[in-house]
């Protein structure tokens, strides 16, 4: 399944196959459609790996996915990028999320 997304301010063209859309990421999010729905609340999902691995590109992908495969629940992604940036910086930059 080919997916495009702006991460950050870049493009990105990523292609996943369909063993794994099908066979991992599908089932990853009826499982935890599952899980929301037995806990009654939220449920929150961490993801961690190296620098430059495709965090943040897979969860967007995730999030887009989940609005066909679980369109009752509502999945948003949150990205840590930045979060080694100095105060300063931080201050001074901002980004716009639409909801």
């Amino acid at each position: 399944m080919n997916y495009s997304a702006n991460i950050n301010g870049i493009a990105y063209s990523v292609s996943y196959s369909d063993g794994l859309v099908n066979g991992m990421l599908i089932p990853l999010l009826r499982h935890l459609s599952q899980l929301h729905t037995e806990k009654g609340n939220r449920v929150i999902v961490m993801l961690a790996a190296p620098p430059g691995t495709g965090k943040s590109t897979l969860v967007s992908f995730l999030e887009h996915l989940a609005k066909s495969v679980i369109p009752d629940k509502r999945v948003q992604s949150v990205g840590m990028d930045g979060f080694h940036l100095r105060q300063e910086y931080l201050l001074t930059h901002t980004v716009e999320l639409s909801v």
